[in-house]
C-alpha cells in the first residue's frame, strides 16, 4: 500500500487549492487561491492561505501493516479573506469549506497514499474580526510508512 507524509500531502493540498476558482468572491480583485509563509499582512487580492497540522496519531480501528499504518492528522487551513466584511465572510468561509473538502478528497484516488480527507468546521483565527482571517479544519487519514 502506498504510503506519503504530511510534507507530500501539504504539497498536493498546495497545488489542488491554487488550482480552484472559488464559486464566490466579494472584495476580491482575483478569483485566485495564493500560498504564504509565516506572516501574512491583510490583503484584498486573493485568497491567501497556508497550513497548520496538529495531533498526528495512529487511527483508532485503522489499518496496521507491516510497513504502513492508518494515521490521522488535522489539518488547519488558515485563510486571510481580507478586505471582505465579517457578516459577508462567513457566508464565502463555507462555501470554501465544502468546495476545498470535495477537491482535497479527489487527491485520494491518485494512489498516494491519502485515504480521506474529512471536514470538521471553520472559525476566525483572530479577535480582530474586520481582518477576516478565518480556519477552516479537517481531519486527513492517511497511511504513513512505519518507522
Amino acid at each position: 500500500m502506498p504510503t506519503i507524509t504530511t510534507d507530500e500531502i501539504a504539497a498536493s493540498f498546495r497545488t489542488a487549492i491554487e488550482g480552484v476558482t472559488p464559486r464566490m468572491i466579494e472584495g476580491q480583485s482575483t478569483r485566485t487561491w495564493k500560498f504564504y509563509e509565516g506572516e501574512q499582512p491583510v490583503r484584498s487580492d486573493s485568497r491567501w492561505f497556508k497550513f497548520e497540522w496538529d495531533g498526528e496519531g495512529d487511527t483508532p480501528d485503522g489499518f496496521m501493516g507491516p510497513l504502513s499504518v492508518d494515521t490521522t492528522v488535522t489539518c488547519s487551513i488558515v485563510v486571510d479573506y481580507g478586505g471582505i466584511p465579517e457578516r459577508r465572510v462567513k457566508i464565502i468561509a463555507a462555501d470554501d469549506m465544502h468546495q476545498l473538502r470535495d477537491v482535497l478528497n479527489r487527491l485520494k484516488d491518485s494512489g498516494t497514499g491519502l485515504r480521506w480527507v474529512e471536514l470538521l468546521g471553520w472559525d476566525f483565527a483572530n479577535q480582530d474580526r474586520n481582518q477576516s482571517r478565518i480556519v477552516l479544519q479537517y481531519t486527513v487519514r492517511y497511511m504513513k510508512a512505519r518507522g
